[in-house]
């Protein structure tokens, strides 16, 4: 650059006087100009290597939809219990179940395909976007945006506010200095009024948007008035990393000079006098070097416009000339400030503009289903735990119930048999060994044949109590699970399938429906006993009393041994026919609730290399930002 000013001073001295040459100062803008060009084809033929970076990892999520296929058809293939004899009902809430898990797959997979389409969209649309280097225009309704834009256009004025009211009230682009600016809806507008459920309105929610591929943001503030939801807006962009150039307007109205330049209010326009608010506007964002410019928008506008009846009125009463009140408007400083950031670090911005929209949305995305995904694993982990605990428990049961049994059922027939007294109608009345035997026999059969039914029927309603209050409390879960708003699509339909009451009701109306295995073979065993008391009883020399609790005694042993064996036919019952069939439904809910576990976790895994794909590509554009002189 020196050399060009040493040429072009020599050129000045010893070239023929009559040709007249441009000043230095005219050589130095049009260097400077062109350097300013040159650092935007350079900063194309970086976003075009960038968006081709970001394309190349766009197919690779693409890849992805293949393995969300896998798990859906692993979904599909979970099988619903279709052994048990239940009834209708029942097989309606299978099927709903069956429903809700085929929704909450196609839910999941629409989701997915459609950010990963609408990612690819919006990155092919960087491609078209690539021509354009775009500063986009920030700030709340009459801080003076509508007149900044109509001095960078020299326009005429006419979409100037006028009192309280809000002009702008869509997206306006316009070109000016080879950069295409957009000015957007004046924030906090109370025009603004569809909200949504982040409390963003429709205008700001386009504002919003339209950042994601600004390259620089101008966000301008008024002296007059600067509002802390201003201030909270502008750390909102900072936070999204966007290059941020604030603009102080300062609002002195220069439509009568004579008592502008009386009231030094010229003064205002710098640094110094409005240090007050640039420190306040710093302090809100500290994190951020924010390069604040104090501006003077009307007198801008008046120095740039073009058929406006107002602004030639103003010149012609006040003899001021154009430029000294651009030079008042501190504009320059604007557009000089923007070719200085994009020459020193318009390839960096480039850079992390495009990479920046492509981890912000696979970062949003998995965020979005990160919740419901862990919701979904924890629910299913606690209820896999649940049904695993009520096994143990009803395993617990059954060994308590079979270990007393032969207690349970020789207290029952105790209650209900007296063998003192029927030993002492025997032998008082002389009955003959087989009038004994019978009517023991009978007596047996009478009053013990409904001692198992009963007992088993008290113990199967301590085992249904068990099972349904493991229902009961799957279902709380799965209630309090509903309880995430926004996240139906995810939470609902997994909560649909693994709701257990029918199944739960099934195993238990399949055990009672077994009942006590009906038999005699214990009667048997009872008299078997007694076959050798008879002789023993007939001797002359006993006494009756005698008599009697001898045959007592080997009444109590019958009824023992009976007992004995009525217990055991229970246990064999229970090992042979009521467990298997309990315990093979649970193992069957275990085994369908691991692998609703195992794709839960698959699920988690898929997201999980959205997080990754996100993190990698962040610590590769920090790389990139690096080698291409970084983010001042």
């Amino acid at each position: 650059m020196q050399q060009n000013w040493q040429q072009i001073s020599a050129l000045s001295l010893h070239t023929d006087p009559t040709i007249r040459l441009p000043n230095l100062r005219a050589f130095q803008i049009i260097d400077n100009y062109c350097e300013f060009l040159r650092a935007l084809t350079y900063c194309k033929a970086i976003a075009v290597k960038e968006y081709e970076v970001i394309s190349a990892e766009t197919s690779e999520l693409i890849k992805l939809k293949d393995t969300l296929a896998d798990i859906r058809e692993e979904l599909l293939d979970v099988q619903i219990f279709d052994d048990i004899q239940i009834d209708d009902e029942d097989e309606t809430s299978q099927q709903q179940a069956a429903d809700a898990l085929q929704k909450t797959i196609d839910e999941f997979s629409k989701d997915f395909r459609k950010a990963i389409e609408e990612i690819s969209s919006k990155i092919e649309s960087f491609r078209i976007d690539l021509q354009e280097f775009k500063i986009v225009l920030f700030g709340r309704t009459k801080v003076g945006k509508s007149t900044v834009r109509e001095a960078l256009t020299k326009g005429d004025g006419k979409t100037i506010g006028k009192g309280g009211q809000s002009t702008t009230v869509e997206i306006n682009k316009y070109t000016w200095y080879n950069l295409t600016v957009y000015d957007t809806p004046g924030i906090l507008s109370v025009k603004d009024t569809q909200l949504d459920q982040d409390g963003i309105g429709r205008e700001e929610r386009a504002a919003y948007e339209l950042l994601e591929k600004a390259d620089i943001a101008l966000f301008m503030f008024a002296s007059d008035n600067i509002e802390e939801a201003e201030l909270e807006y502008l750390r909102k962009i900072c936070e999204r990393g966007r290059d941020v150039l604030v603009l102080l307007n300062v609002k002195q109205d220069v439509s009568n000079y004579r008592n502008f330049l009386l009231r030094k209010q010229d003064k205002m326009i710098s640094s110094e006098s409005q240090k007050g608010h640039i420190n306040r506007i710093q302090s809100a964002v500290p994190e951020s070097s924010l390069k604040i410019l104090p501006i003077h928008a009307q007198a801008a506008f008046f120095s740039r416009a073009e058929k406006n009846k107002i602004v030639a009125k103003f010149y012609d009463e006040f003899k001021v000339g154009k430029t000294d009140l651009y030079e008042l408007s501190k504009f320059s400083d604007i557009r000089n400030s923007l070719v200085e950031n994009i020459i020193e670090q318009g390839a960096a911005i480039r850079c992390r503009t495009i990479r920046e929209y492509f981890i912000y949305q696979v970062n949003t995305f998995a965020k979005r289903n990160a919740i419901p995904i862990d919701n979904c694993i924890e629910i299913t982990q606690r209820i896999l735990d649940k049904i695993n605990r009520t096994k143990k428990s009803v395993e617990d049961k059954f060994q308590r119930f079979e270990a007393s049994l032969y207690d349970r059922i020789l207290m029952e027939a105790k209650l209900q048999v007296d063998t003192h007294e029927f030993a002492t109608r025997c032998i008082e009345y002389e009955y003959s060994k087989d009038t004994i035997k019978n009517k023991w026999s009978e007596l047996l059969e009478n009053e013990l044949q409904g001692i198992p039914g009963r007992i088993l029927e008290e113990f199967m309603k301590e085992v249904e109590g068990e099972i349904e209050e493991m229902a009961r409390q799957i279902d709380f879960q799965l209630t309090q699970a509903e309880s995430f708003a926004g996240y139906e699509a995810y939470s609902l339909p997994w909560a649909g399938m693994l709701k257990f009451g029918g199944w739960a009701a099934g195993i238990i109306g399949t055990a009672v429906a077994i009942g006590w295995l009906p038999g005699g073979g214990w009667v048997a065993a009872g008299l078997a006993a007694l076959a050798a008391v008879f002789g023993w009883l007939a001797s002359l020399f006993k006494s009756e009393t005698t008599k009697i609790r001898e045959l007592e005694e080997k009444l109590n042993s019958s009824l023992r041994t009976g007992v004995s064996n009525i217990a055991e036919q229970l246990v064999s019952h229970c090992e042979s026919e009521i467990k298997p069939r309990i315990f093979s439904m649970l193992d069957k809910m275990i085994a369908s609730q691991e692998r609703l576990m195992s794709i839960a976790n698959e699920f988690k895994q898929l997201n999980d290399c959205l997080f990754q794909t996100a993190k990698e590509n962040q610590v590769s554009m920090e790389q990139r930002l690096s080698e291409l002189g970084g983010i001042k």
